[in-house]
């Protein structure tokens, strides 16, 4: 056979080839676009545009196709990803918010109570961390509503707990459960302006309830955060008036003492802050490092 024969040969079932791939795509794959593209390149270039599309697909076959094992990708979110076990025995013993509030038995009703808020409060601080922190940009467009039901569900749960304290102002352990869940939401630091100031000056009269009603049932983390939060609205003389009354109803606790030196410092007066911690030092408190360390910054800055 000469040579020509074979051109004509290979040209033949070159132009069949084409054909039939086009046929193929352009009825059963739907691949219109493609086949017809491939097709012609198999026209325009006979033989060789048919061997390098071949070769192409079978090193796509054997190298690219395959599955990616996620465990070796370093970036793999499913690695990483914390999955919470259920506390079979919090959830057992949680009740709604309402039952919780008509159980007896103190110890019962705070035990309830608490996992009730808690559950409550983990899932909201979740709910906004998913969306804050989010990789996906459009997710975190839903940030501000999600802030908001989270806001709402906090509003909620106050006004109920706001009615069963009205109901039984003198319960020292729902005033004190109440004042927690307010500062802990305080904490987030999601609340606007005029909500910080509202729940801040009711958290400052739960706390005076718990004084009025059972003073030693106020802690001296109580004192602390009351004061801290009043500083913070700028409200320096209800501060003050509750750094003194931690200090005199807890001489020998170490929040009382710093939530004195605080409101001295950030006040201005130099004279009765270093009396405050020389009366600190003549105490027989142990000082942590955080209050060294809060000590020595007070000292060295001065009036603020």
């Amino acid at each position: 056979m000469s040579g020509t024969a074979w051109v004509i040969l290979i040209l033949l079932f070159n132009l069949i080839a084409a054909v039939l791939y086009f046929l193929y795509s352009f009825f059963i794959r739907r691949q219109r676009v493609k086949g017809f593209l491939i097709s012609l390149i198999m026209l325009l270039c006979p033989l060789v545009g048919g061997l390098f599309l071949g070769l192409s697909s079978l090193l796509y076959v054997f190298y690219f196709s395959k599955q990616a094992n996620l465990n070796e990708i370093s970036f793999n979110k499913e690695r990483v990803q914390v999955i919470t076990p259920p506390d079979e025995i919090t959830d057992l013993n949680t009740v709604p918010l309402e039952e919780a509030l008509l159980v007896s038995d103190k110890s019962n009703m705070r035990r309830s109570l608490l996992n009730v808020l808690k559950s409550d409060f983990d899932n909201s601080l979740a709910a906004i961390s998913a969306a804050l922190e989010s990789e996906d940009t459009e997710t975190s467009h839903y940030a501000a509503t999600v802030i908001m039901d989270v806001t709402a569900k906090f509003i909620k749960t106050t006004q109920s707990m706001q009615v069963e304290y009205d109901k039984q102002p003198d319960n020292t352990e729902l005033a004190s459960m109440y004042a927690d869940y307010i500062y802990q939401f305080l904490e987030t630091g999601i609340l606007s302006e005029i909500e910080v100031k509202t729940y801040t000056h009711l958290y400052a009269q739960l706390i005076g309830s718990l004084y009025t009603h059972g003073r030693q049932e106020v802690k001296g983390q109580d004192y602390r955060r009351a004061v801290s939060l009043l500083m913070d609205q700028k409200e320096s003389d209800e501060a003050l008036m509750w750094a003194k009354r931690a200090v005199e109803n807890l001489p020998q606790n170490l929040d009382a003492h710093l939530s004195l030196l605080k409101v001295y410092h950030e006040t201005g007066q130099r004279e009765r802050f270093l009396e405050a911690l020389e009366s600190l030092k003549a105490s027989d408190i142990v000082l942590n490092k955080e209050a060294i360390d809060l000590v020595r910054f007070y000292a060295a800055a001065g009036p603020a």
